[in-house]
């Protein structure tokens, strides 16, 4: 024991040696004395049994996110965590903790945001811009302040900073570490952070189009700035600092190194001890946290007992503990790698996924999928490929988020390029690492729309025709895809449809023409719903009505008895193709149709006189004046005379001349429906 002391004390009067510096090297061999002298004297006060308690080395522990080769995230546009100041019992124990955020960007300025822990009281000298910018050093010594800065890099003025609050966060400008021309900006907590916990979070900004107010010099110059704001909440409060940094140099958080935690100065008397967790990154165009789970020692210069990093649990949280306290445990040593969230979970997820409204067939590269996933600790991820090989839990291409035992999302899918059957993998992973078995989905791209082609009446894109019926058919083929789904047609003047189908021939028969120009539109479409078709235009020549009908069969206004009635007449001519009659008797309350160019009536009708006219209609709808007015002066046979009847029998079947409605007086109209036979 006492040989470890003296070394100690030995040691202890070299490092008092070098502590005195430049001044200490100009009094050349006097010095030496001095320290051989302070390490005789504390070896024979320890031989006594005098203890001096203080720390090996320059007080120096730096931890950093440790990564697997290759796998460091890159664009990463925030950062978050959480820390508590646990105790802080004297200036004399860790002076401060740096927290470094380095940046990356194609500019040959480098950059870095520090939120500095402060254990002792903030001492400024030769700031600039004491008009105008806040009082410090409000803090006694031995309170916790937090500082937020940005180096100028060897230019005053370089880099901009605003704070919301300037009365507990007063912002600074200084001479680094008092070397001339190395000036930083800071923004200076004023209230004591001692066994407070707060959230810190670093995220980036829109370029700065307002450039008024940002340093000493009162503006920013004319190059291009990227805002970063300093979100911190220290017991519900919160508080914002903005920072203006040039764009080429500052444009995302480095990916190789994103942030390191730093002690500078400890010692042994007075207690400090600070726990930070929950690490979270986010990159560009995603709007998920990524948590920062695995750590390293990357430098340390103490003994493993006095000062330095171990883990620790505070709140029931996995933290990482920067203190002076090794009641408990070691500290851990240089290249240590540790990871805070440690669990025994070793069961994976289980998930599934599958195409939105169960589509067999897309025609968009971008396809929706649904994914469901279950685990007991909490799915924290999923993977998406079309690649069959399982993915590590720390592979680039994981989407992360909140820890929850179920998840259901609805998620958009960019299915690789080119027609054809596509199986897309999903993976599933939780806080632990544990990745599911795939759980797979197949679904067929068909980007290509079919091809129909017109073939009859005619190759061309237009067609003259006299007929007011037109029939159309063609082919079609979808070798693509997955065949056609259906063929439909329509015309601008009215009237659409579907087409028959058979292999690749269709048809469509009868379509309406309207007088002059007709566009007929046919359109396939696959079962991918891509549409591809043809039009054709019509010219239709039909322009006049057709003519009256003329009767053949009538009754010439002659009395008749109670029976069968009928009348015939020559089928109309004239105006395209007649396609029926308009029969119009006026016993019946309304017109009626008919294709045939007779009619009988088989009812009974009470005494009285009656008329019926017809008039022919083509396929277009066309019709000509109505035909002439047959009278008949209906009686029951027991009511006419011997000559009526004579001339009624000589009568039917032949044709003689009408007589006018003017001539037989008024029409009485019966309305009773009747049938056409």
């Amino acid at each position: 024991m006492s040989y470890l002391k003296a070394l100690k004390a030995f040691a202890f009067g070299a490092f008092l040696f070098l502590g005195r510096g430049l001044t200490m090297m100009r009094q050349g061999i006097r010095d030496i004395k001095y320290v051989l002298g302070a390490g005789i004297i504390l070896f024979i006060l320890t031989q006594y049994g005098i203890d001096f308690s203080f720390a090996g080395g320059n007080g120096m522990v730096e931890v950093r996110p440790s990564f697997e080769s290759g796998q460091n995230p890159e664009s990463i546009t925030a950062l978050r965590y959480k820390f508590f100041i646990a105790a802080n019992e004297s200036r004399d124990n860790l002076k401060k903790i740096i927290v470094t955020l380095s940046f990356s960007g194609a500019g040959s300025d480098s950059y870095a945001i520090e939120a500095n822990i402060f254990s002792a009281k903030a001492v400024f000298t030769d700031y600039a811009c004491a008009d105008g910018w806040q009082a410090l050093n409000q803090l006694s010594n031995a309170k916790s302040s937090l500082r937020i800065g940005v180096s100028h890099n060897l230019a005053k003025d370089k880099i901009g900073i605003k704070t919301s609050d300037i009365s507990d966060f007063p912002r600074i400008t200084y001479e680094n570490n008092g070397i001339e021309g190395l000036w930083k900006s800071e923004a200076v907590s004023q209230d004591n952070l001692d066994a407070k916990e707060g959230v810190i979070e670093i995220s980036r900004g829109e370029i700065i189009s307002d450039k008024e107010g940002w340093n000493c010099g009162g503006n920013l110059d004319n190059n291009s700035y990227r805002q970063w704001d300093v979100l911190i909440t220290v017991d519900s409060q919160e508080y914002k600092i903005s920072l203006a940094i040039p764009e080429e140099s500052a444009k995302y958080l480095s990916g190789r190194e994103i942030i390191s935690l730093k002690t500078e100065s400890a010692h042994k008397r007075g207690l400090f001890k600070a726990y930070y967790w929950d690490f979270e990154v986010r990159r560009e165009r995603n709007k998920n946290w990524e948590k920062l789970n695995k750590w390293k020692v990357s430098e340390y210069d103490g003994f493993g007992d006095d000062f330095g990093v171990k883990k620790a649990v505070y709140n029931d949280k996995n933290v990482f503990e920067i203190s002076n306290d090794s009641s408990v445990e070691k500290f851990l040593a240089k290249n240590d790698v540790f990871e805070l969230d440690v669990s025994e979970d070793k069961e994976a997820p289980s998930g599934s996924v599958s195409i939105s409204d169960n589509k067999s067939w897309v025609n968009s590269s971008d396809v929706t999928l649904n994914l469901l996933a279950q685990d007991e600790t909490g799915v924290t991820g999923y993977y998406l490929s079309e690649e069959e090989a399982a993915p590590s839990s720390r592979a680039e291409g994981w989407i992360s988020g909140d820890a929850v035992t179920f998840y259901n999302e609805a998620v958009v899918y960019l299915l690789s390029a080119g027609d054809g059957l596509k199986t897309i993998y999903a993976w599933f992973k939780d806080g632990a690492g544990n990745v599911s078995e795939p759980s797979r989905v197949s679904i067929n791209l068909d980007a290509t729309a079919p091809l129909l082609t017109i073939t009859s009446p005619t190759l061309e894109f237009s067609f003259t025709t006299t007929n007011s019926r037109l029939n159309l058919s063609g082919i079609v083929s979808d070798e693509e895809g997955g065949g056609v789904k259906e063929i439909s047609w329509s015309n601008n003047k009215g009237g659409s449809g579907t087409a028959s189908l058979s292999g690749s021939i269709w048809s469509i028969p009868n379509i309406s023409l309207s007088s002059a120009e007709n566009i007929i539109t046919v359109t396939a479409r696959d079962n991918a719903d891509n549409s591809g078709g043809s039009a054709l235009t019509v010219i239709c020549l039909v322009v006049q009505p057709p003519d009256a009908p003329v009767f053949s069969q009538k009754y010439d206004g002659k009395a008749v008895s109670e029976g069968q009635l009928s009348w015939s007449w020559a089928p109309a001519e004239g105006g395209g193709a007649v396609e029926g009659y308009w029969v119009s008797p006026s016993w019946v309350a309304s017109e009626f149709s008919s294709t045939t160019s007779n009619y009988t009536y088989s009812g009974k009708l009470s005494s009285g006189i009656y008329s019926i006219k017809i008039k022919a209609k083509n396929s277009m709808g066309l019709s000509k004046e109505i035909s002439d007015t047959v009278i008949v002066n209906l009686k029951p046979a027991e009511e006419l005379s011997n000559s009526e009847k004579e001339s009624t029998a000589s009568t039917e079947g032949e044709s003689a001349p009408l007589t006018s409605i003017a001539e037989v007086g008024e029409v009485t109209e019966v309305t009773e429906a009747t049938e056409v036979t």
